[in-house]
């Protein structure tokens, strides 16, 4: 399945789970955010409709990044002003130009999150804060059906149930600030600050 095409199925499958409570739990990683410095730069990675742009808090230039170029034409039509189309792993950003890197659900549907984490920190000013929202492999029976789910849905639409985020970001040169488990183990939302350049040592980055 393409990237537009599959764009449009998971926006029709997330319009009945924000009722379910995708919904507050957007509400609640937003709230996580601080509000801006003085430019106040944020990048939202896999934008997709712009069913976060009602929670986009006062202050913020916000630009938007997604692989669908389909779907980011919703997500414009839903208020975002600026939006561009890139990969995860590939960002057209230059080196700290963003006060806040803010996603929900992506890592789960990039073919490689370490260097996408990495891309996203490299584009995120000393001191910036990165909010993260994802499903995660949760413990116990749970995980093995998510296990499952990803054998079916890996090699479909490229789905994975079963990956844990920590594991994406401790290579980075991040601190972690809040690290709360939801929904019964199967979320998980972070929120990091990218360390100064000048204390990061060559050997603790990842290129």
């Amino acid at each position: 399945m393409s990237h537009d095409g599959y764009a449009r199925l998971a926006d029709l499958l997330l319009a009945g789970m924000e009722r379910i409570g995708f919904a507050a739990l957007r509400r609640k990683l937003w709230d996580g955010l601080d509000a801006p410095g003085e430019s106040g730069r944020l990048l939202e990675l896999g934008v997709g409709s712009g069913r976060n742009r009602p929670h986009h808090p006062a202050g913020w230039t916000v630009v938007g990044v997604d692989r669908s170029s389909a779907i980011l034409r919703r997500a414009r039509s839903r208020g975002l002003e600026l939006a561009v189309a890139a990969e995860a792993d590939r960002l057209p950003f230059r080196a700290a130009c963003f006060e806040a890197v803010v996603e929900t659900f992506v890592w789960c549907e990039v073919d490689d999150p370490v260097r996408s984490v990495a891309e996203a920190v490299d584009a995120l000013a000393d001191a910036g804060r990165m909010v993260m929202l994802d499903h995660v492999r949760p413990s116990g029976g749970a995980g093995t059906l998510a296990d499952l789910l990803t054998r079916i849905s890996g090699p479909l639409v490229g789905e994975h149930w079963n990956r844990d985020t920590r594991t994406y970001v401790e290579p980075a040169p991040l601190r972690t600030l809040v690290e709360e488990t939801l929904s019964g183990g199967w979320m998980r939302m972070l929120v990091l600050e990218r360390e100064p350049r000048s204390r990061v040592s060559p050997e603790s980055t990842t290129t």
